[in-house]
């Protein structure tokens, strides 16, 4: 009897090639071909002390010209592969109001120290956003501006528990390295050299991506495909490298859980180009995902 994780299976599954190559638009961009020997196995090795941060927000209470949103920012630590699990969870109120043709919003509500969120409230958010193409503007909800917000005390909050972390730490945050909006780009600028300067190991790991292949699926889709033909359970490949003043990465797609249909999109900062290193932040997450031993 036909499934339908079967059908689901057949859309993600591209037509294997003998190589796909990554199509990265909009910067310097060294790309790496996804091809059988450019894999690399994720092998058991001495942990890292690991910080992972995540945050959401939730609307309270909007309308067209306002926006309540509670926020919270959660922080969990491990001092290696599933041990000594420390958790920091926060929560805050914001209010975002238009005021003529830009948004303001104030924060209230938070047991964070104020100097966490500084200047936040001084700034002006321009009403149209621009979008990732040339001359693309859209109006945006008071929602969307509080959304955004939560975005950037998000990694505003990563910054100050980075403090806490010692030098050679992992610190593991949600989406890649470089944000779109300039005012969000610049609160990920300030944590990118903020963990240069206390050598941490920035990391970024998103879940979905709209970078494609010049052959057509995506770069997760063509890796999960071209995975077929090697023997690594879990494994990661590197599609792109990037250094410029708005992002700095190493880019992979990698596969952390074994019996994982999916794999993600893995930026980490040029703190270190040490492989040694590289596989020891990838062989920490992978095992505090949740993957049984390999």
């Amino acid at each position: 009897m036909k499934s339908l994780r079967g059908i689901v299976d057949i859309i993600n599954v591209p037509p294997l090639e003998k190589s796909y190559t990554s199509a990265f638009q909009g910067g310097k961009y060294n790309i790496y071909p996804i091809t059988p020997e450019n894999y690399i196995e994720i092998k058991d090795d001495e942990p890292v002390k690991i910080m992972f941060v995540d945050g959401g927000d939730g609307s309270i209470l909007s309308g067209a010209s306002f926006d309540v949103s509670i926020l919270r920012f959660a922080g969990v630590e491990y001092d290696g592969i599933h041990d000594g699990m420390n958790k920091k969870i926060h929560y805050a109120v914001i209010l975002t109001q238009r005021q003529g043709e830009s948004f303001r919003t104030e924060i209230y509500d938070t047991d964070l120290p104020e100097d966490v969120f500084r200047n936040i409230e001084k700034l002006n958010i321009d009403i149209y956003e621009k979008g990732r193409e040339k001359n693309e503007f859209t109006e945006v909800s008071p929602a969307e501006v509080s959304s955004s917000i939560r975005e950037m005390m998000e990694l505003k909050f990563a910054e100050y528990l980075m403090n806490t972390m010692p030098e050679g730490s992992a610190l593991v945050i949600d989406g890649t390295l470089r944000r779109w909006s300039d005012y969000i780009n610049t609160a990920m600028q300030n944590l990118d050299s903020a963990a240069r300067g206390k050598n941490i190991i920035l990391t970024g790991v998103a879940k979905t991506t709209r970078i494609k292949t010049k052959e057509g699926p995506s770069i997760t889709a063509a890796a999960m495909a071209m995975s077929k033909s090697v023997p690594y359970k879990v494994w990661r490949v590197k599609v792109a490298d990037i250094r410029s003043e708005t992002h700095s990465a190493n880019i992979y797609v990698a596969k952390l859980n074994p019996i994982s249909h999916y794999a993600y999109r893995v930026e980490v900062n040029h703190t270190k180009d040490d492989e040694n290193e590289i596989n020891r932040v990838f062989n920490t997450m992978a095992h505090n995902v949740g993957a049984p031993n390999r």
